[in-house]
């Protein structure tokens, strides 16, 4: 097709928002397809001078077959075509060099009329109505004969036409002699008719005064009963140097038509050439059937548009590549502001995205769309981007919900088509459904393949309709989850958090023989309460079931899962050092300053076929915390109410595709009933904590507004820190797998809201801070020294310091460790430390919770934990290099970067 010319100069294209959507023509300077343009009046011109045209006119020249001049404008739906081509008849009408040299008729669009009509009597219609026009106005004597002329070549064509007439043959209903003698002279064959046409047009142009006639054709492949007509009708009867023929269309479209004819004339129907490929045999010949229809629609096409006279309509993003295309809209003022400049800052914006790198790729994605998309995106944002494109942007410019709703909007308009196609509930989105969108990132994100990033939301995937409905849901999470970190972290896990559970599943779900009769997907989604209104400790829960399902058996190995620990019902045959958490809580409680041990909120019993497992679960931890701050934005009852139900821990089934365990089944210790009062009193000055903390981040919650990536990235640190976590800490005892637990999804928050994290002001930016993009694995340690390091202000990290100063993840934590003095930072100003140690695990009750028996293989005797053991010398381990924590090096755990 027809590029642009090599010209490496760059135009200068003003694109006009607030006209409306109709097709009405442009001025040259605001034709976004201006070097198109210039090329084409390049090849107007160029025919226009050639010997062809320049010799004279002549009522007796005959032209040879395939002379004429067509003109072939490529494009998508939405490209741009029609307002190209009523502009370039608009422009060239007032060129001063060429205007006078062409008549120009209205663009005729095949699609909008009746059919019953033949597109040749368009034209005509058109030609005889200008040229009776001319012949009134120039009512002259010497004119008479060339009136005259002009009605006898009418005439003569006028009587060709019959033989468009259905079923029509010359001879019917008339005497062989009577039609020799006078049906002759009254009908044409089809020759005689392109020759009265041409004539027609020679004289045409000599009343008119110009050399050439202009047609334009408009989405004729719209309506197929109009497309292979019109083509015919322009390679019959329009091919003259006299008739200049510009026509528009989608060159798929128009093939797949043209096939389709073909597919009739050779096979006898239509359907033919799909027929042929799907019951093709040796021997019945549909190969060469195929190959002849091939060949055929290949060679009409390049016949009737010839490869030098076809030009592609490019989207934005190719155009702004080779030209500066900037924007206007009446609520701007009188600048207008560079294309890119303006999606990107409705991206930024409007999907809250921090990265240039992944603003660039949405920017990318919304430029290479249809040209009337991006102008429509564009216009139904400009209202809320007044200010918001001014370099001197004013601090105090915040997050506006008006302009990230209008772009979701746009983005799912955009997408509609994918959204049903892959049976996405549109309606229930839109309706604030979040079980709805949650559903869709989980469905959309097994299809697409790539599990670990797919929840990103990045439009990346190799499949266009998935590419866009992950724009149109990244679009979405911002309307949900801004200023919502309750809903943030309900979205974290329920969705991203599932895709990643269902890959961990997956094996499990295709080797049980149950599962091979029913959808392994349908049964995880049932067993997880995927689209279910349900928050995340219920899912958390069952995640725990699902990630433990590997030890359900009786296994050999400790239960040290991704954020789960198994641990023992009863210490039978242990060592005598070893205790239940059962007996681990009483004790706590009764200690002096004793307090209820966190982990105790963190713990859930699972239910088998052979016997009952009981865990202790860092999901359940942060499904609790979810729950907590979903519920006191609500009613602070009802968060006083799920902070009581949750201990003692409640029992949830497992996965009916767990395996089966043996037949040993550990019996319950007995609980102390005695100590119900001291329970409820630890308890309840637990809670006096979490309610001071829910109230310290209500202000906190208006400066959190998360995007798709954000989330997603959060997750998908936290899940595969965790996982090698684990595996660094088959050994260490139950308290410190706890607190790496808990300082691994601490971690996560930190490291990612400094890179994806965008705050409610513009002035407020951390691109300046550099965080270690390391995970913790084997050593809070390595987490004490990056936040020494790095000191970050609560202002800047408004998720980590939710987060970080929540009593139920900060009791996971050894007060020993120097905590109280690196999280300062993150609490209120007036939080003082002692305010913090008495928020983290004592000493004694984190020694005693470190004595918790965890199921599977036994603890080899002399082995220290990885930390208690070592709290007191942790100073002296910074400076010796033999001894020096591990670190998770940023991996996450399928050979990709979590930064990726």
């Amino acid at each position: 097709m027809t590029q642009p010319s090599l010209d490496t100069s760059r135009l200068n294209v003003l694109i006009q928002l607030g006209q409306g959507d109709s097709a009405q023509p442009l001025p040259s300077c605001e034709l976004v397809q201006l070097r198109h343009f210039q090329s084409l009046r390049k090849q107007i011109k160029n025919h226009l001078d050639s010997p062809l045209l320049t010799a004279g006119s002549s009522n007796q020249r005959e032209y040879p077959y395939g002379s004429g001049w067509t003109q072939f404008i490529d494009g998508s739906r939405g490209a741009g075509k029609s307002t190209f081509l009523s502009s370039v008849m608009l422009v060239l009408k007032a060129d001063s060099e060429l205007g006078g040299r062409m008549a120009f008729f209205s663009v005729i669009d095949p699609s909008r009329i009746e059919r019953s009509e033949m597109p040749l009597l368009l034209i005509l219609q058109a030609l005889r109505m200008q040229v009776d026009s001319k012949l009134k106005t120039n009512c002259h004597l010497e004119d008479d004969s060339l009136c005259e002329e002009w009605r006898q070549a009418f005439r003569r064509v006028a009587g060709g036409l019959s033989i468009f007439e259905k079923d029509y043959h010359p001879l019917n209903d008339l005497d062989p002699e009577l039609f020799l003698d006078w049906g002759l002279e009254r009908t044409s064959d089809s020759v005689r008719l392109r020759v009265g046409l041409h004539r027609l047009f020679e004289l045409a142009c000599r009343i008119l005064g110009v050399q050439v006639l202009l047609l334009g054709f408009d989405d004729a492949d719209t309506d197929s009963t109009f497309a292979v007509p019109l083509l015919e009708c322009i390679r019959k009867y329009l091919d003259t140097p006299r008739v200049m023929v510009l026509v528009t269309g989608d060159l798929e479209l128009y093939s797949l038509l043209v096939r389709q004819h073909f597919a009739k004339t050779v096979a006898g129907k239509p359907e033919a050439a799909l027929d042929l490929q799907r019951s093709s045999k040796n021997g019945d010949r549909s190969a060469q059937y195929l190959r002849m229809i091939d060949h055929l629609e290949e060679q009409y096409l390049l016949k009737l548009f010839p490869i030098r006279r076809r030009m592609q309509l490019q989207p934005l993003w190719s155009v702004i590549q080779r030209d500066e295309c900037q924007v206007a809209h009446p609520d701007w003022g009188v600048n207008p502001f560079s294309v890119k400049e303006v999606v990107d800052t409705i991206v930024k914006r409007g999907l809250r995205i921090k990265t240039k790198s992944d603003v660039a790729l949405y920017t990318e994605f919304l430029l290479k769309q249809p040209l009337r998309t991006v102008l429509q995106v564009i216009e139904r944002c400009a209202a809320h981007l007044v200010g918001a494109l001014s370099p001197t942007n004013s601090s105090d410019e915040d997050w506006s919900r008006e302009l990230t709703r209008e772009f979701s909007r746009a983005l799912q308009a955009l997408a509609l088509t994918g959204l049903y196609k892959l049976s996405v509930d549109t309606d229930a989105i839109a309706a604030m459904e979040l079980p709805a969108l949650i559903q869709a990132v989980f469905d959309l994100s097994l299809q697409d393949g790539d599990i670990d990033t797919a929840p990103y939301l990045r439009p990346m995937s190799a499949n266009q309709d998935i590419k866009a409905c992950f724009a149109a849901l990244a679009g979405e999470v911002p309307n949900f989850c801004a200023q919502k970190p309750g809903t943030a972290l309900r979205y974290l896990m329920r969705g991203p958090g599932s895709v990643s559970l269902y890959s961990l599943a997956q094996p499990h779900l295709d080797t049980n023989a149950l599962s091979r009769s029913q959808d392994s997907v349908a049964r995880f989604t049932s067993y997880m309460g995927v689209g279910r209104r349900e928050d995340s400790l219920d899912w958390a829960r069952r995640a725990t079931a699902v990630i433990a399902q590997p030890f359900t058996g009786n296994s050999a190995r400790r239960v040290v899962a991704p954020g789960i620990v198994g641990l023992r019902r009863s210490t039978k045959d242990r060592p005598k050092q070893e205790l239940t958490a059962s007996t681990v809580v009483q004790k706590a409680i009764k200690l002096p300053h004793g307090a209820l041990p966190v982990f105790a909120l963190g713990m859930v019993h699972v239910v088998s076929e052979t016997s009952p497992r009981t865990y202790g679960s860092i999901y359940s931890i942060l499904g609790l915390v979810e729950k907590l701050l979903s519920q006191a934005s609500k009613d602070n009852e009802m968060a006083r109410t799920a902070f009581d139900r949750v201990y003692p821990p409640l029992t949830v089934s497992a996965p009916s595709w767990s395996l089966k365990g043996g037949a040993e089944i550990e019996v319950d210790e007995p609980d102390d009933e005695n100590g119900e009062s001291q329970l409820k009193s630890k308890r309840d000055a637990l809670w006096t904590k979490v309610d001071e903390w829910l109230k310290s981040v209500e202000s906190l919650s208006k400066q959190t507004f998360p995007s798709g990536i954000f989330l997603g990235k959060v997750w998908t640190r936290i899940y595969f820190s965790l996982h090698n976590a684990a595996q660094e800490l088959k050994t260490a005892k139950f308290a410190t797998l706890m607190e790496i637990f808990a300082v691994c999804v601490l971690n996560a928050f930190l490291v990612e809201e400094a890179e994806h994290h965008m705050p409610s002001a513009f002035d407020v930016s951390t691109d300046a801070v550099r965080v270690d993009r390391n995970n913790p694995r084997n050593s809070a340690a390595f987490f004490v020294e990056k936040l020494e390091k790095l000191k970050p202000e609560r202002s800047i990290f408004p998720f980590s310091s939710i987060m970080a100063t929540c009593p139920i993840l900060l009791g996971l934590l050894d007060q020993r460790k120097g905590y109280a003095k690196i999280l300062k930072s993150l609490f209120p100003d007036d939080f003082r430390e002692n305010q913090i140690e008495a928020l983290l695990c004592p000493s004694e009750i984190f020694d005693i919770v470190e004595n918790i028996s965890v199921a599977g293989g036994k603890v080899e005797t002399g082995t220290e934990s990885t930390e208690t053991e070592n709290a007191k010398g942790t100073q002296q381990k910074k400076n010796d290099p033999r001894t020096k924590p591990k670190a998770d090096t940023g991996t996450d755990g399928a050979g990709q970067s979590n930064g990726s």
